[in-house]
């Protein structure tokens, strides 16, 4: 009976130990998910609509991935930005600003920005050959914007340490092969991944030149899987190949030719892909930053109707949602630096880096400050490349900040032309040189080739600090076209010969301020020009002190929306004469005449599309005996010359006298995108005054009507003018920058 009872025991224990071994086996891990953003330009900010309702639904990313526009969203969702955040910082953003290499002008050294707008081409000259620029924007801005948003992560080394482990792709430019950032600066990867070529010059990084990751791998499926997703959602923005009817035209058909690879790669990342949301985006472009609202409202409607069959997708594969995980504030806008460190490859370079940057330590730096620097720096012309980075300090908190720069080539050749109805067509050509016989110097020569020449030649060395200290030395020649009129008719046409040299002393008292002391020679003719109904021909030589005193916050040189321009100068004769050798001609000394002259705009905002520009000008030049050669010229300004003064209803140098004082008022508005009209008047008083005897006064008054843009080639304006005391109409136009 016991045999039998323990042989039963044995069956009954034979079959239920299997049964419990199936039981005791851990049923399989959930998949884990991954989320792939496609690059696409603008409408890359759709994924920011995505992100809200999959988050808002507890469908949240174990691993992201991106490419381009996904990069940068994908980037910055990864690092623990919310979905709402991301909504607000596209919103905040001026996208189309990000797309050139222009820093606003009052970044620039005070010294330099009267000539800051003159060249349309420029070339920097590396081992005696000119360097092409491979691709129409240097990416500075953007690099730097990166830097900025990214600042909470500046020091985590690998990308798997993010909030969301994290990959973007970028394009090797010498390969094609795609080339996956997992590690490094996520401002780098960034920059990289969104380098539409020939647009962005390439990143060179790790030993690779690299582009725009859509042209090895637009859509990153394949890389969240390589982390360790069991599943991916991807979000595909990119375009289709367009039909044989929308291929129209030659960028049609050359963009097509060049889609084929991408379009082939996103066919197969998309097999890869469990589930794939397709946002609406007709009607909207790669270039359409000014739709944000729009783009990110369509990419939360194909969230909101795919929910149902994501849904049933993730149920069929044993997918588990968790708790969005706590984050932590990346946003951060500022930083407490204990300790700032300049490191440049060469010596002039950091010794240049650390002269600028003026930031004493410890204190709370924040990116606002730290994007004004970055402009600062890349406005001295002294820097390719500026980057920051912030540390966590060793020992006591706080964090270290590290300025990294490389300088730009030590030549450049530019380039520039226009038409000026005064002067005709003529074509400016500079050579500039920086660090050479000194650091911190600057060397320009420029030469003006048109009917009127002209030469600059400038050389300064100053400090590069705030207030600098420097010296210039320079010397220049040009031909001035001239008329004379008497009761409202032209009488006579000349020019004048004008060359100087001198020496000066400068400071920049501040970024707003700057001011010159010094010694100059003059050369001053009035020659004859085609044919002359009397022979005029005279010349004043002179050796000169001056002064002059800049006060510069205008945002822009031409039609500017803020700021002013103040300019005011004294010349005293230390020694001179001048020669008459027309018909009763006299010759007589000028030692001791002395000539004040100033002048001063201010812009006034009216609203978001108007403005006034308010101008008063005023000088003075006293003498014993009167000439010709010793006036102010009213009619036309000349560029960096304080003899000639514009009003409205004169021509050129029609009104010479040698006292005068005016204001003018310019009404101003914009129609469409950098296109203005203005409608303005100027009244003034005049006087003819030798030895402290009036000889003639009187008064002035005109009215002018006003059309500009500012175009790709420069700014382009046509002034029709009404001179109220002669009831006579007259013109001015130029077109390019004003040289």
């Amino acid at each position: 009976m016991k045999q039998s009872h323990l042989y039963l025991l044995r069956i009954a224990l034979i079959l239920v130990l299997p049964l419990n071994g199936l039981r005791s086996q851990p049923a399989p891990p959930a998949p884990r998910l991954g989320l792939a953003l496609s690059g696409g330009g603008a409408k890359g900010l759709a994924h920011i609509g995505v992100l809200k309702v999959l988050e808002s639904e507890g469908i949240f990313p174990d691993y992201i991935s991106g490419t381009s526009m996904g990069s940068i969203v994908g980037g910055l969702y990864a690092i623990g930005y919310t979905p709402a955040e991301l909504e607000t910082l596209a919103r905040e953003m001026d996208w189309n600003s990000y797309f050139n290499d222009n820093y606003p002008r009052n970044l620039l050294p005070i010294e330099e920005r009267s000539k800051a707008d003159r060249y349309q081409l420029s070339f920097a000259i590396e081992n005696g050959k000119l360097k092409i620029p491979r691709g129409l924007i240097s990416g500075k801005k953007i690099q730097n914007l990166l830097t900025g948003i990214t600042a909470s992560v500046h020091d985590i080394p690998t990308f798997d340490q993010y909030y969301i482990p994290f990959r973007c792709v970028a394009t090797d430019l010498e390969t094609g092969a795609a080339y996956v950032f997992s590690r490094g600066p996520l401002r780098k990867g960034i920059r990289a991944s969104m380098s539409i070529p020939s647009a962005f010059d390439p990143l060179l990084y790790d030993n690779h030149l690299l582009v725009d990751g859509l042209l090895a791998r637009n859509l990153p499926v394949q890389d969240v899987l390589d982390m360790g997703a069991g599943i991916a959602i991807a979000v595909d923005v990119g375009d289709p190949l367009y039909p044989r009817d929308e291929l129209n035209s030659v960028l049609r058909v050359l963009e097509q030719t060049s889609s084929f690879g991408m379009v082939t790669s996103t066919e197969i990342q998309r097999s890869l892909a469990g589930y794939i949301i397709d946002p609406d985006l007709t009607g909207f472009s790669t270039l359409s930053y000014d739709r944000v609202d729009s783009l990110i409202a369509r990419g939360s409607q194909a969230a909101q109707a795919a929910l149902p069959q994501l849904r049933n997708y993730l149920d069929s594969v044993g997918w588990v949602g968790q708790p969005v995980p706590d984050r932590v504030n990346v946003r951060r806008d500022s930083f407490y630096v204990k300790k700032i460190i300049f490191s440049a490859l060469d010596t002039t370079t950091n010794n240049t880096l650390a002269q600028i940057v003026n930031i004493k330590t410890p204190a709370v730096v924040t990116i606002a400050e730290l994007d004004k620097w970055v402009g600062i720096l890349y406005s001295s012309g002294f820097f390719a490349n500026v980057d920051y980075e912030f540390a966590h300090a060793r020992e006591g908190g706080g964090y270290t900040l590290r300025f990294t720069a490389t300088s730009t080539p030590d030549f450049y050749l530019r380039a520039s032309i226009n038409y000026d109805v005064d002067f005709n067509a003529g074509l400016l050509l500079n050579f500039t040189a920086r660090n050479q016989l000194g650091y911190g110097s600057l060397m320009t020569a420029d030469i003006r080739v048109s009917q009127y020449p002209g030469g600059w030649l400038d050389y300064t060395i100053n400090t590069r600090s705030t207030p600098s200290f420097g010296l210039q030395l320079y010397a220049s020649g040009q031909v001035i076209p001239g008329q004379l009129f008497e009761q409202n008719e032209l009488f006579d046409e000349y020019t004048f010969h004008q060359y100087k040299a001198g020496v000066a002393l400068q400071t920049s008292i501040s970024r707003q301020w700057y001011f010159r002391l010094g010694l100059e020679g003059e050369h001053f003719s009035e020659n004859p020009r085609f044919f002359s109904l009397t022979e005029l021909t005279a010349r004043g030589q002179h050796l000169r002190g001056f002064a002059e005193l800049v006060r510069d916050t205008y945002d822009r040189t031409y039609f500017p929306r803020d700021g002013s321009f103040s300019q005011l100068w004294i010349h005293y004769n230390l020694n001179g004469k001048l020669e008459d050798g027309g018909e009763g001609g006299v010759d007589f000394p000028t030692t001791g005449f002395l000539t004040l002259s100033g002048k001063t705009n201010k812009t006034f905002p009216l609203g978001r599309r108007w403005w006034l520009d308010a101008a008063v000008a005023l000088g003075h030049a006293r003498y014993d005996h009167d000439h010709l050669l010793q006036r102010f010229y009213l009619g036309r300004e000349i560029p960096e010359n304080s003899r000639f003064f514009e009003v409205f209803g004169l021509r050129l140098s029609e009104l010479n006298v040698s006292t005068f004082a005016y204001g003018q008022a310019l009404l101003r508005t914009e129609i469409g995108k950098n296109n203005f009209v203005g409608i303005g008047y100027n009244y003034g008083y005049t006087a003819l005054i030798e030895n402290e005897k009036v000889l003639s006064q009187g008064a002035f008054n005109g009215l002018g009507l006003q059309l500009g843009s500012m175009t790709t080639f420069g700014p382009a304006r046509f002034t029709a003018e009404y001179n109220l005391d002669f009831h006579r109409f007259n013109f001015s136009f130029y077109a390019g920058y004003r040289f």
